[in-house]
């Protein structure tokens, strides 16, 4: 890869918006208000890759009418980046369903693939999953012997230094929701949008990354990328996978093109909100006149530009001084008793001092009768072994080893105290100055947004209140019409104009940038499929479209006519080809975790199969932060590709749980 094309220049948002507006021959303001309207955003930049991995598994239940009924467990920690195995003996002995639980907690959807008589056996399932390194933990908990799932509870937490903290809590439902968020936000990707043939708008979300992460042995499905063929969805995840920028924003383009096309009238058929729409077109005319008379409309609309960013800016400075208050609060009390136990600390000191004088006093004067009860030492043998007065039984203190020991004990709890109490202090002091420091930077935003606001309401005039006239009485016209209709019926209107050329403008963007990069994609598929045992492949190539071609055996063929077993071998090389791609550009997204469940049944013979398998490691090894998770059965030769120390087997009759 040339140094070049890593570091070709992006197009930016300004730059992209200005070429729509030539291209449509529309005012900028005009084209960012209807790509705002249709959910569209430029989404030039691409974030870096981090890596995931699972930690660790644990789940336990009761086992109901089965050979071994009773509780069980099942205990597998310390997961970390490379190959593991969970294999078996024999067929049938919980495999899969350790793989599907994996599968369920990177959804956040229980029980997902969980066969039903497992789901009804478990009571706790827990999962440890890291995104660099923060560690997050899956949990579910159920009765044993439930099925129905909104009689579960679940649980998604982070590490914060020592203490989990929950995300969320409650049923089922909302986890697959929280999971789906936290991991779209932390990989960095955002939705792709597509409309259906009734013109329902829809986005395709976190299962669908997550299912390029999951290869089956028996999977059906003839898709490059994940499980879906449609939406041409294995094109668009591949494309987010090597970092290719403005995917969201094309799928986001062609949803609105498909939409607007779906809402169209059949030719020769009435519009009974004809009407409505022409005076909508009417008054968008009227509008765009008004905004070219109106010397303060630039000023104006610049002036709301900077009011909603100071609104923001406002509202994100209000929690930080809210949080701050709050740490404030929390450090005075603090504060206040460390300073108390101190105090307390200084008092026993004291007393303790106090004590071992007056011993001391008592010790030097050398008494002969008991203080207590006036009695001879000599005629009563003087004191009993334990010290005290053999008539009263009062302690008589002749020895002052005890009390030192407390004193100094006292003494070095005092000084500890003393230090946390100097480190209290100074954190109380950094607290107030950060308390300081946000109301300060709060009354700044303010002071801004007041000054703003003036400036707002300075620039108003004749034609700016005739724009605002307009466009209420659109967005009155509009809300009648309906969201579904506003589109014009007869393809002729600002939109079609804006969306052709957002197309045509970011399908070029990302045209110069992908050819290099499918190429090298190519190049990788190409190798390690060969690697992986696919014969005779003596060329590969991926297309803009997402279609793989080859050539097999001098013939020319493509991903959906291979053999399962060819497709299978393909598909891990695709999938390690985005990370090896990705990682090599340093712009890719893919979070380097794979999960074979059965790969071996796919019409691979031993031989070739442990080459895969042992290709596969190589692969993970030498890419470094990888982690492939492979559920089968054992065979001898495994022994030498999977450490003991990374896999789980059932030996025998035996069942992992």
């Amino acid at each position: 890869m040339s140094a070049s094309a890593r570091l070709a220049p992006m197009t930016t948002e300004a730059e992209w918006l200005d070429s729509i507006a030539t291209a449509a021959s529309c005012e900028r303001q005009v084209v960012e208000d209807v790509l705002r309207q249709n959910g569209i955003k430029a989404q030039p930049g691409v974030p870096r890759a981090r890596q995931v991995s699972f930690t660790s598994i644990s789940f336990a239940g009761m086992k109901e009418k089965t050979s071994l009924d009773g509780p069980f467990s099942f205990e597998w920690s310390d997961l970390e980046p490379g190959l593991w195995a969970v294999m078996s003996d024999l067929n049938l002995r919980g495999k899969s369903s350790v793989m599907n639980i994996l599968h369920a907690a990177l959804r956040g959807d229980f029980p997902g693939d969980i066969k039903p008589d497992v789901w009804r056996w478990l009571s706790r399932v827990t999962v440890g999953i890291v995104v660099d390194t923060v560690q997050y933990r899956v949990g579910v908990e159920k009765l044993s012997g439930g099925e129905d799932p909104d009689g579960a509870k679940a649980t998604l937490s982070r590490l914060n230094r020592d203490e989990w903290v929950p995300l969320y809590e409650g049923n089922l439902t909302g986890l697959k929701g929280n999971v789906e968020t936290l991991f779209m936000e932390e990989l960095g990707f955002s939705k792709l949008q597509a409309v259906n043939d009734s013109g329902t708008r829809y986005e395709h979300s976190w299962p669908a990354v997550a299912a390029c992460l999951s290869i089956g042995g028996n999977a059906e499905s003839k898709a490059l990328f994940g499980e879906i063929i449609f939406d041409a969805l294995p094109q668009r995840l591949l494309q987010l996978f090597i970092g290719m920028p403005w995917i969201s924003t094309l799928t986001a383009i062609s949803a609105a093109k498909k939409l607007m096309a779906s809402s169209s009238l059949p030719r020769g058929a009435t519009d009974p909100l004809a009407p409505l729409k022409a005076r909508i077109k009417a008054a968008d005319q009227e509008l765009a006149e008004a905004r070219k008379k109106s010397p303060a409309a630039a000023g104006r609309t610049d002036a709301r530009t900077r009011m909603a960013t100071l609104d923001a800016d406002l509202v994100v400075k209000q929690e930080t001084l809210s949080a701050n208050r709050t740490k404030l609060q929390e450090m005075e009390e603090r504060h206040e008793r460390t300073r108390t136990e101190k105090l307390a600390q200084a008092k026993l000191v004291q007393e303790l001092r106090d004590e071992k004088d007056a011993g001391y006093v008592f010790r030097n004067l050398r008494p002969e009768r008991c203080p207590a009860c006036e009695a001879d030492f000599h005629d009563h043998h003087a004191h009993d072994e334990d010290g005290s007065c053999p008539l009263c039984k009062t302690t008589i203190v002749l020895e002052d080893e005890a009390a030192d020991d407390r004193l100094t004990e006292a003494e070095d709890n005092l000084k500890d105290i003393t230090t946390a109490l100097q480190i209290v202090a100074a954190e109380w002091k950094a607290a107030r100055r950060a308390m300081k420091e946000a109301e300060k930077a709060r009354d700044a935003v303010v002071a801004d947004l007041s000054l703003v606001q003036v400036e707002f309401r300075d620039k108003r005039d004749d034609v700016e209140l005739q724009i605002a006239q307009l466009e209420g009485t659109i967005r009155e016209l509009k809300a009648l019409v309906g969201e579904e209709a506003q589109s014009p019926d007869d393809g002729s209107g600002p939109e079609k104009a804006i969306f052709d050329a957002a197309e045509k403008k970011t399908k070029a963007i990302v045209e110069d940038f992908q050819a290099e990069v499918l190429a090298d994609v190519s190049k990788a598929v190409m190798r390690l499929a060969t690697r992986f045992g696919v014969g005779n492949l003596t060329d590969a190539k991926l297309n803009g479209a997402g279609h793989l071609k080859l050539i097999q055996g001098g013939a020319e063929t493509s991903f959906s006519k291979l053999t399962k077993g060819e497709r299978l071998r393909v598909k891990i090389a695709a999938a390690l080809a985005a990370v090896e791609v990705a990682r090599d550009r340093g712009l890719g997204r893919h979070p380097g975790l794979l999960l074979l469940d059965s790969p071996g049944a796919e019409e691979v013979v031993d031989a070739d199969f442990l080459e895969m398998l042992k290709s596969v490691s190589n692969v993970a090894t030498e890419m470094g932060g990888v982690q492939v998770i492979i559920g089968t059965v054992h065979r001898p030769d495994l022994d030498d590709v999977v450490p003991r120390t990374h896999r789980r087997h059932a030996v025998g009759n035996e069942y992992l749980f």
